[in-house]
């Protein structure tokens, strides 16, 4: 077996190892705390700057958690932890999606994801959901959804590369 075939798999690899280790270039131009500081939403927040990462929690209670990085790619990976209380957050889950979606994505990838949200209903299931966002602009840009023991995760990824 020829290994030049891999050779263009290369740069993903690098990519992946600089992502997990935390050393992708980042801009702290396109990443502003007065995303969270406006946001009547947010009850309070820490910035986290050796990761490029946001968490705090929501007037609500809920936590939330939002990894930005950028270079020559771009990509956001947040996290939002609602519970105990859950008798109400199946008919607002959509609502909850749209939160985090605000608290992590700018223009226009917040306009794509409230789109995808309102053309499907997502409901919460048993078993975890992941509903993927066709767009040609993202290598990766999904929603997904699950049952935690007494609290419901969301997550919301997106990656440009």
């Amino acid at each position: 077996m020829s290994l030049i075939k891999y050779i263009p798999l290369l740069p993903i690899l690098i990519l992946n190892i600089a992502c997990a280790n935390g050393n992708l270039p980042y801009s702290n131009d396109s990443f502003s705390e007065d995303k969270y500081k406006n946001n009547n939403t947010v009850l309070l927040f820490q910035k986290f700057p050796e990761s490029n990462e946001y968490k705090g929690v929501l007037k609500g209670g809920s936590l939330f958690s939002v990894k930005y990085w950028a270079g020559v790619h771009y990509g956001v990976h947040a996290v939002m932890l609602l519970g105990p209380q859950m008798k109400t957050i199946p008919d607002e889950l959509n609502s909850q999606i749209i939160q985090l979606a605000k608290l992590a994505l700018y223009e226009p990838e917040l306009s794509v994801l409230v789109d995808s949200i309102h053309k499907r209903n997502i409901k919460l299931s048993d078993s975890p959901e992941i509903i993927h966002i066709n767009s040609d602009e993202y290598s990766e840009f999904y929603i997904s959804s699950s049952i935690v023991r007494e609290a419901i995760l969301i997550e919301i990824k997106l990656y440009r590369g």
